[in-house]
């Protein structure tokens, strides 16, 4: 009788293990599939927002702000983030940055890649 339940039981574990395999691989199929719609779906949104008249008011509006900001002599509040981006360390960092994304690439790529071979 023990028999009989322990391969009952062992069947049913085969059975779920094998089910359980199947959802897997037909979820993975599935999300395949639906990252490509999604990641297209917003591809075309993204651009048909640029194309907009709206993206170029927003766009400029930051543009503005910020070179307005860049521009705009240091305050007591601001001290701290100018230190920051007159260390040599920061200069250096945002110069190799600005180089890898040129070729495509981010720093934290290039990071992650050098740490995992040493």
């Amino acid at each position: 009788d023990r028999l009989k339940i322990a391969v009952q039981k062992d069947a049913r574990d085969r059975h779920r293990q094998l089910m359980k395999k199947q959802q897997k691989a037909e979820f993975d199929q599935f999300w395949a599939k639906r990252e490509t719609d999604q990641v297209q779906k917003n591809r075309i949104a993204t651009e048909e927002w640029l194309d907009s008249k709206e993206a170029t008011n927003t766009i400029l509006k930051e543009f503005t702000r910020i070179k307005r900001e860049f521009y705009r002599p240091p305050t007591p509040r601001s001290m701290d983030r100018e230190a920051k981006l007159k260390s040599l360390a920061s200069i250096v960092l945002i110069k190799l940055e600005s180089i890898l994304f040129q070729q495509g690439l981010l720093l934290n790529e290039m990071i992650a890649q050098y740490s995992q071979e040493n």
